[in-house]
């Protein structure tokens, strides 16, 4: 499973959680699969719990605590990504894309999932694979458009 980082969506938190009206928290459209649930992503082990997914980076965590921060405002945008839905892969479908060469792998970088403006993730992730894939980064989002 994984989420799309540089999708934010339309909707807002007061929109799937009235009571958690926070107008500055972006949520972001993680991928297609289950559109009806909330994922989070932080680096508040402390505060949310969760499971670690990577050094410093954990996924989930206690929703009452989730709520408290969010209505006391209680966060930095720096900690915290909301995602609705997820991708997702069958049981052995990423590893053999990932043989097939369908996708390009960076290293994980916390500054691209917490504190890159989502119009610049692509970009700095095509930047971060060195000079040869550099003509990627300004490659539309849609192919046809070239």
């Amino acid at each position: 499973m994984g989420f799309v980082l540089n999708r934010p969506s339309p909707s807002n938190i007061a929109d799937l959680l009235p009571e958690l009206d926070n107008p500055g928290l972006v949520i972001y459209e993680g991928g297609p699969v289950q559109n009806d649930t909330l994922h989070v992503i932080h680096r508040m082990p402390d505060v949310l719990g969760g499971l670690e997914i990577a050094p410093g980076l954990f996924w989930g965590g206690s929703y009452h605590d989730l709520s408290r921060i969010i209505k006391n405002k209680a966060f930095a945008h720096d900690d915290l990504r909301l995602f609705i839905g997820y991708s997702g892969w069958e049981k052995g479908q990423l590893e053999q894309e990932l043989k097939d060469g369908s996708w390009l792998v960076a290293e994980r970088f916390d500054d691209l999932i917490f504190g890159t403006e989502p119009d610049r993730v692509w970009q700095d992730s095509i930047k971060s694979l060195g000079s040869a894939y550099a003509y990627l980064a300004n490659m539309p989002l849609h192919p046809q458009l070239n």
